[in-house]
Order: C-alpha cells, then structure tokens, then sequence
C-alpha cells in the first residue's frame, strides 16, 4: 500500500503525495480533510480502532465531494469498502448501536462545516468570476475597454 496523504495533528498538517494527479489528488485532500475535521483530537487518545478512523474520514470525504459535484474515485471507494468491512468485522460483535453513533458523529461534523466550506466555494467562484472579467475586458479591442472616469 502507498501513502497518498497524510494529516499531521501536531502541526496541523496535510501532505498529499506528489505522485497523485487531477482527481485522485483532490479526493485524497478531502479525505485527509476529514481526518483533520474529525479526529485532531482522538489520535491522543486512540480510543477508535485505525477501521473506524479511516471509515469516517472515507464518510466525510464522500459527502464533501457530493456536495461538490465531484464523482467519487474508485481508489476512494475501495478504501471505503476495506475499513467497512474491518469495522464490521471489529464491531458487530460487540456493539450493535456503533453504527449510529459513528454516522450520527460524521454527519454532525458534516453540518458544522459545510456553511464554512460553502461560503469558501463561494468566494472562490466570486474571485474567478471577478478575473475572468477582467481577463475578458482586456480582450476587447481598446475602444470597447471600460475606462474609469477621471475627475477634471
């Protein structure tokens, strides 16, 4: 297995791989996104199992990138299937109410942060617009440019 991102809880961190490209970058920034929205802290106290840990992050990941637009990789949903499968495997035994608890947890980090990445979006899509007008006014031939008006 290669490492294609990593979060650094102590120094607040992610590093994604300089071998990914387009796509596969972008899902494994997000993925690596939700472990730094969910899990800063629980890497001090490691009461999830490594199963668990990545699942939510792999959770997170898929509804961040739904409500992008952006279609899910398939290194992003045999990942996901992986730790589901272990998790099954370490909980079903155990504890049948885990599966509550760990979609309740993802799902309520989700609605905390959206707001903040939709408003991030937007000002992204607000600064492109601003320079692809500009882009566009420069193309102009001259006596089609805006001017501004210079006071006398």
């Amino acid at each position: 297995a290669t490492v294609r991102g990593s979060f650094y809880p102590d120094l607040n961190e992610i590093h994604i791989s300089d071998m990914l490209e387009g796509e596969n970058k972008l899902s494994t920034f997000i993925h690596e996104l939700g472990h730094a929205t969910l899990h800063a802290d629980s890497y001090k106290n490691a009461s999830k199992s490594t199963a668990q840990i990545e699942l939510e992050a792999d959770m997170y990941a898929l509804m961040i990138e739904r409500r992008l637009g952006i279609e899910p990789t398939d290194a992003r949903c045999r990942h996901l299937k992986a730790h589901y499968d272990e998790y099954l495997k370490q909980t079903k035994a155990t504890d049948i109410n885990a599966d509550t608890e760990l979609f309740n947890n993802v799902i309520n980090r989700y609605r905390e942060q959206i707001p903040l990445i939709d408003a991030y979006v937007d000002n992204l899509n607000v600064k492109e617009t601003q320079t692809n007008t500009l882009n566009n006014a420069q193309d102009l031939p001259q006596e089609q440019q805006r001017t501004t008006p210079q006071k006398l």
